[in-house]
């Protein structure tokens, strides 16, 4: 952990678990994930993969969660594995394919936050399989701004949050390169809720166990498009 957990006295916070994956999404899909109350409105999403002998395949998902984990900014997109279960595995996508193509849009020469937002938004309208267990794996922060509440989506660690060690918690500094650096996260911003936790009344020890705790779970290497999507 960096400064603030423990290691040494300082009157700021540095909340940084050593670095794994799902990183940061891009702020544009944190705030499609912020307005969230969508609507199921398709019946599948057509995704198409090149296998390893660059042979086309055309997969169609009924429901989310879709279950294949891919590496975090890296293009082009390569599955890394499928969710035992889950969709992805049962339809027969494969470890090693490219994903080319969501929902008729081509994938190539686009960079990694406007794939991702493509794909979190075309997997935001499909209805979800309830009969796959829901695991969390990203952590979801409210920061109070000057502009009101806003929800960012983190997938990845460390986190890059540097705050106070007073209540309301308030970020002081955010580090370079980090998830909280992509998200847009900004100094003075305050900490309001945690996976939808609301912290009003919490000490600042009880909100930083809570966020320590999350963020543990998060993913280690690979960003997952199943479980949370």
């Amino acid at each position: 952990m960096g400064a603030g957990a423990g290691s040494r006295a300082t009157n700021r916070a540095a909340y940084a678990v050593p670095e794994t994956n799902f990183g940061a999404q891009p702020p544009a899909i944190n705030n499609a994930v912020a307005t969230s109350a969508t609507k199921s409105a398709r019946e599948s999403l057509e995704l198409v993969f090149l296998d390893q002998q660059g042979v086309e395949q055309r997969i169609s998902f009924p429901k989310k969660p879709l279950g294949f984990e891919i590496t975090m900014g890296k293009v082009p997109i390569l599955i890394r594995g499928c969710h035992s279960g889950g969709w992805s595995e049962r339809l027969g996508v494969q470890t090693g394919w490219e994903l080319t193509t969501v929902d008729g849009s081509q994938l190539a020469g686009r960079a990694w936050e406007s794939i991702i937002q493509v794909l979190m938004q075309s997997v935001e309208e499909l209805p979800r399989d309830f009969s796959i267990p829901q695991h969390r794996d990203n952590l979801e922060i409210v920061f109070e701004t000057s502009a009101g509440l806003r929800k960012l989506v983190f997938w990845k660690r460390p986190l890059g949050l540097e705050f106070s060690t007073a209540t309301p918690i308030c970020i002081t500094g955010v580090a370079k390169g980090s998830a909280a650096e992509r998200l847009g996260v900004q100094i003075n911003w305050l900490l309001r809720q945690v996976n939808g936790q609301d912290l009003t009344g919490w000490t600042f020890s009880e909100q930083f166990g809570l966020l320590k705790s999350f963020s543990a779970r998060l993913p280690d290497n690979y960003t997952s498009i199943a479980p949370h999507a």
